[in-house]
């Protein structure tokens, strides 16, 4: 006979019933009457048989990490605790609990056990809307120290250069710097509008084109920031508008060529798995 404290809050350690999930945070603790008759009154007298059982070390520090972090609202987020003893050996088979003190998610609880390395994970989805969390864990009243995880509005999906052709009214601006040139929008329509032509310049500022408008638009610049530094680069070798007529088996031709076809995959959306269309 157990008595249970549980919780259905969370999302680790539980069993799912339904549309939710119990957690059992606090199991295999004695009830008051572990022994009873059969009208319910206590049985004294009880003595144990056999060697006393080996008590582990307490636990005696407890550390939680990474300390910062950030995702977009609706993504997944895993905090570790790390528990020790006094002699900072690792203390395995303790419940832990995590708790969302403040920031969006707050409220927020989760359990988990410690293996053998005195570790264990927590992991929840933000729902809560953008802002910051501070999370704790703690055993008992020994506590955690407080990290914080930043939940931020998703950013918008890259869109295709055929999308950008096919619908200027949804351009953000009216005009882009390809290289070192400004080219209005009739001009990058036009650009957009005959792709190839065996030209590595021409190749190149299609996808370059869409990755800015795409960056202007909202998406995230960070996987292809980098990329479109070079395109850039690139194009300002030449003087003059695109097409540059540079051969696509030149040696310049097959760097346009390659960071192109780098900007096309960010453009099919798939460098940004986490956006939102």
């Amino acid at each position: 006979m157990f008595d249970l404290v549980t919780s259905g809050q969370t999302q680790v350690l539980g069993d799912q019933i339904g549309t939710g999930f119990v957690d059992f945070f606090d199991t295999l603790k004695p009830a008051a009457n572990i022994f009873t008759d059969v009208s319910g009154n206590p049985i004294t007298g009880i003595t144990v048989v056999g060697p006393p059982p080996v008590i582990p070390p307490p636990p005696a520090h407890l550390t939680l990490a990474p300390a910062t972090g950030t995702d977009p609202v609706g993504a997944k987020h895993t905090v570790t605790a790390t528990v020790t003893d006094a002699t900072a050996a690792p203390v395995p088979n303790t419940i832990v609990i995590f708790n969302a003190i403040s920031g969006p998610n707050a409220g927020l609880l989760g359990g988990g056990i410690t293996d053998v390395n005195g570790q264990a994970a927590f992991s929840y989805i933000g729902k809560g809307g953008t802002g910051t969390d501070s999370i704790q864990a703690r055993i008992g009243t020994l506590e955690s120290n407080i990290v914080q995880e930043t939940w931020q509005q998703p950013t918008k999906c890259p869109q295709r250069q055929g999308f950008w052709k096919n619908n200027p009214n949804a351009w953000p601006v009216s005009s882009l710097v390809l290289g070192s040139q400004t080219y209005g929008k009739t001009k990058l329509l036009q650009i957009l509008g005959a792709p190839g032509r065996g030209d590595a310049s021409q190749i190149l500022a299609v996808q370059l084109i869409a990755a800015k408008l795409n960056i202007a638009l909202g998406s995230d610049p960070v996987p292809v920031s980098a990329t479109i530094a070079t395109a850039d680069r690139l194009l300002s070798g030449f003087s003059g508008e695109v097409p540059l007529k540079v051969a696509p088996s030149s040696a310049t031709g097959q760097s346009m060529t390659q960071s192109g076809a780098n900007l096309g995959l960010y453009n099919s959306g798939q460098l940004t798995p986490s956006c939102t269309p």
